[in-house]
């Protein structure tokens, strides 16, 4: 990448400033360690302000790191500008650019970084000088706070360093899920305020949402559903995220208790103790007596390690209860043969001894661990050295004074003497509001009182109550962190419950010591609330309204207010209403193949009401009336899935394979042609075969027949009947080309085109599986490339439907439960290129798609058993794809197993054909 990097500003609108506010104002957060200006201030010339890279030797990553960070400040200091903003005194002199030099070329990132600054602010432009880019990052929020409002800035030098290197916040995921958006924002606001690792506590007894490659069952079963999970490439890009804006993310697996049930649920048989009754803490820990249960360990933690980079893990090892292993036979007599007789305490340590060699062999990296916690019985000559403990109480449990964090102090003297890092949690619980404030009258934020300034209490200092008398090391306790369990947060509440109470955790391990001064720090605080208002962040007010001697000032209240939005329940598309022609399928039938082609809509084979394959074909024609017309297919055959295995390109309805009334699989393509209002000669595909799915590109004259069931002489050596085979036709050569292959032979699976140079086919199911039948993968092949790619779906299931429009395919419901035949209500998009989850307004399988201008539209189907539904079948899930928003209409007769067709003619139709009791409806929605 050539240097220097100088990317120029785009544009925004100068705010007018507040009653009482002064441009003059330095309000800085966290506060620098050392800030010096003058009283001279300089007009920055927003429109022409470059953000310059002096340095020329950094790594790519470092420079890539720099010039996200260029373009994100950019956004926050001259946000939507597109005139020169006024400036209330044009006579000042100018700061037309910032010029950043980075000593330090490495982009890695851990708890010995440097983030270091020193940012200079004078005539002509500002200079910006770190040891690496993690403290220019720093040193760019500072520019960002020094800047006005008005687009003036004063004279200045900071010097700038944290107190601490460990700067944390934690979130928890299990016990509420907090989408990846979510957590983005949350980086950000870390980011703003400084703060460089995320404790993410992501699994514990509620809900397992990490998805493991190598135990995909654990999400599958253990998480709330399909969509409260985190992918490895969810994962893969929050830990970028962070690295781009300085933070670690630090994960936590709890163990061996905080794992019933969830971790049982899509775990290996055995892994959690079985107890006569739940333990009295609910955390049921996981079977340490069992050499099975450290092999699993060592492979999940294998997995973990392979998307979570970094130098530490936390094992987390707190609140193991005793009691379960006590009442289990099977326990104890594995303790009394080897030599532990009844000794808890030993069981105790043998697990963490085995779980802290996995930790450090396995995964390569030091364990941090809760204290008090399963460490603390451990010798602790038997503790590895790069151990950080967390501490959240005393060590042991013993009697503490009635000052707050007196525990604290003799767990973290206790820690350190024993040569051990040391981060406080103590104190520090966010989901905790009923704190007393300092006059002891009030508790939380009543009568005003900001919960958030506890913080400023000496007890609550990482340092407090640490004796050197006793051998307490201070330079060993590395930090503080601020927790927010998830008992009660979600995406509704989670961000105004942490910000701005952590900022003040986060100024008391960036800022110094002395920084304790809530007088000074209140208006700083206010304002830095409301950079993060105008950030985006739904950060929480400090106080209400006050007046102060001189008057009401403005720390009720902010400039700009979040831009909160809400958009009632979206009524059907404008229009969509059940009057399209009367039509019906004679003889009446499900498992109908389905398309449309110019004005005619063609349904063709399926088995009729008294189970009789047939080879009706019905042809309406929408520009006659819908005028219908009788014909025949090559051979009576029945289509699973109709929707699937028929489609439309170039003039013609490609009619594919299907099940002959005998059960043996058909090697047919039926073609109609529109010009000649018939079919043609069929063609053959390479193999016969039913449950398969069907897609074409347009631009391209491409149809693409891919997977489905094999009749038995074409059962793979594996003795699996499903097909890994794509026959490729090609209408205008009028030839087969060259076979493709699937990642998986499967059947029961969906497909469908995007745009003009993509066919996706997802899902399916694969037979032999021994329960793993259910298929996740998306096999993507790319035209004009001529590449095949992978991808999967949030939730393994067949008989889906699919459809695409704009950028858009989607995935919608299916089959997920082979006893059941349960319905599920993923859907599945891949839009622009990026996957994401959304769920149908029912749960179903067996329904069916259509496409119609921007709108995807989903209807009938099947509920299942467990999620049995008597709206299921009439349901007609609608999808705006531009806005991603859904809305729904019902038909009058419910149906499963029916076939979807889309027409421009008349206006717009989309049809519902065959399916459910009847077998001859057709239900016409006209747009």
């Amino acid at each position: 990448m050539a240097v220097p990097l100088v990317l120029f500003t785009i544009t925004a609108t100068a705010l007018p400033p507040a009653p009482g506010y002064s441009p003059e104002d330095v309000l800085i957060w966290p506060k620098p360690q050392q800030h010096s200006y003058t009283t001279t201030r300089y007009r920055v010339l927003a429109n022409s302000f470059s953000f310059t890279l002096l340095s020329t030797k950094l790594e790519e990553k470092s420079e890539a790191i720099l010039a996200s960070g260029f373009e994100r400040y950019r956004a926050i200091c001259f946000p939507g500008l597109s005139v020169e903003p006024p400036n209330g005194d044009s006579a000042l002199e100018t700061v037309s650019g910032l010029f950043v030099t980075v000593v330090n070329a490495s982009a890695s990132l851990s708890l010995e970084t440097s983030e270091k600054y020193t940012l200079t602010v004078s005539a002509g432009n500002a200079t910006l000088t770190a040891d690496t880019v993690f403290g220019a990052l720093r040193g760019l929020e500072t520019f960002s706070q020094l800047l006005q409002p008005d687009f003036t800035i004063r004279e200045s030098t900071v010097n700038d360093w944290p107190r601490f290197p460990f700067r944390a916040t934690m979130i928890d995921t299990s016990r509420h899920y907090l989408p990846v958006s979510l957590i983005q924002a949350h980086i950000d606001t870390m980011a703003y305020n400084k703060m460089n690792v995320l404790h993410w506590h992501i699994t514990d007894s509620p809900s397992f949402p990490f998805v493991s490659t190598a135990f995909p069952d654990l999400s599958e079963k253990g998480a709330f559903s399909a969509t409260h999970v985190y992918s490895p490439e969810n994962v893969a890009g929050l830990v970028d995220y962070g690295l781009t804006r300085g933070v670690i993310i630090l994960p936590e697996f709890d163990s061996p208790g905080h794992t019933f049930p969830s971790w049982g649920l899509g775990g290996p048989p055995d892994l959690l103790t079985a107890c006569p009754s739940p333990s009295t803490d609910n955390t049921g820990p996981l079977r340490v007596d069992r050499d099975e249960t450290y092999a699993f360990l060592q492979t999940l933690l294998d997995d973990v390690a392979t998307v979570f980079p970094g130098e530490l893990f936390h094992a987390g090892g707190d609140e193991v209860s005793f009691e379960c292993w006590k009442s289990n036979k099977d326990v104890m007599a594995w303790m009394a043969s080897h030599g532990m007789g009844s000794n808890l305490t030993m069981l105790n340590n043998y697990y963490a001894q085995r779980l802290l060699t996995i930790v450090s062999s396995t995964m390569n990296r030091s364990a941090m661990l809760w204290r008090p916690g399963m460490a603390d019985l451990l010798d602790q000559a038997l503790i590895p050295q790069g151990t950080v403990f967390d501490v959240y109480g005393p060590y042991p449990k013993e009697q503490g004074t009635s000052v707050p964090g007196s525990d604290y102090g003799k767990a973290a003297t206790r820690t350190t003497a024993a040569g051990h890092r040391v981060v406080r949690s103590a104190g520090m619980y966010l989901d905790q509001l009923c704190d007393p404030d300092p006059d002891g009258r009030h508790k939380g934020t009543y009568w005003g009182f900001f919960q958030g300034w506890i913080y400023y209490n000496s007890s609550h200092d990482p340092l407090f109550g640490l004796d050197p008398t006793l051998g307490a090391r201070p330079e060993l306790v590395i930090g503080a962190k601020a927790n927010m369990w998830g008992e009660h947060v979600d995406a509704a509440n989670f961000m105004p419950r942490v910000w701005p109470r952590a900022s003040v955790i986060a100024e008391r391990v960036w800022s110094a010591v002395n920084v304790t001064n809530v007088t000074e720090a209140e208006p700083r605080l206010h304002e830095f609330r409301c950079r993060l208002v105008r950030r985006g962040i739904a950060a929480a007010p400090i106080g209400s309204f006050n007046f102060g001697e001189d008057g009401p000032y403005h720390k009720c209240y902010c400039r700009t207010e979040l831009n909160f939005q809400y958009a009632p329940p979206a009524p059907p598309p404008p229009g969509l209403v059940l009057d399209g022609p009367t039509m019906s399928l004679i003889p009446p039938r499900r498992e109908v193949a389905a398309a449309a082609v110019g004005s005619v809509l063609l349904f063709a084979g399926g088995m009729s009401t008294t189970g009789e394959v047939t080879d009706a074909v019905d042809l309406f024609d929408l520009a006659r009336g819908g005028e219908r017309t009788s014909l025949t297919l090559a051979a009576p055959r029945a289509f699973d899935g109709g929707q699937n295995v028929a489609v439309a390109c170039r003039g013609k309805v490609f009619v594919a394979g299907g099940a002959y009334a005998n059960g043996s699989k058909s090697d047919l393509v039926d073609v109609f042609d529109l010009a000649t209002r018939k079919f043609e000669e069929p063609l053959t595909l390479s193999a016969g075969r039913s449950f398969l799915a069907v897609a074409a590109l347009e631009k391209e004259g491409l149809v693409f027949f891919g997977g489905g069931e094999l009749a038995e002489d074409e059962k793979h050596p594996e003795n699996s009947a499903d097909a890994d085979v794509v026959d490729i036709w090609s209408v205008d050569k009028h030839a087969w080309l060259p076979t493709a292959k699937l990642t998986v032979g499967r059947k029961k699976l969906s497909a469908t085109s995007l745009g003009d140079e993509l066919v996706l086919f997802a899902g399916g199911f694969r037979s032999n599986m021994e329960g793993q039948g259910y298929r996740r993968e998306v096999d993507i092949f790319n035209v004009t490339s001529g590449i095949w790619s992978s991808a999967v779906l949030a939730q393994g299931r067949m008989r889906l439907a699919s459809a695409a429009s704009g950028n858009c395919a989607v995935f919608a419901g299916g089959e997920v439960n082979t006893t059941n035949n349960d319905g599920s209500g993923i859907v599945d998009l891949y839009c622009d290129g990026q996957w994401s989850v959304t769920e149908l307004s029912i749960r179903r399988y067996e329904l069916a798609s259509a496409a119609l201008g921007k709108y995807l539209y989903f209807g009938g189907g099947n509920g299942g058993v467990r999620n049995f539904n008597p709206l299921a079948g009439s349901r007609v899930d609608v999808l705006d794809t531009t806005t991603l928003e859904w809305s729904h209409i019902d038909l009058p007769t419910p149906r499963d197993r029916l076939g979807a067709v889309s027409t421009l003619e008349n206006g717009g139709l989309v049809c519902f054909s065959g399916g459910g009791v009847d077998g001859a409806l057709i239900d016409c929605l006209h747009t």
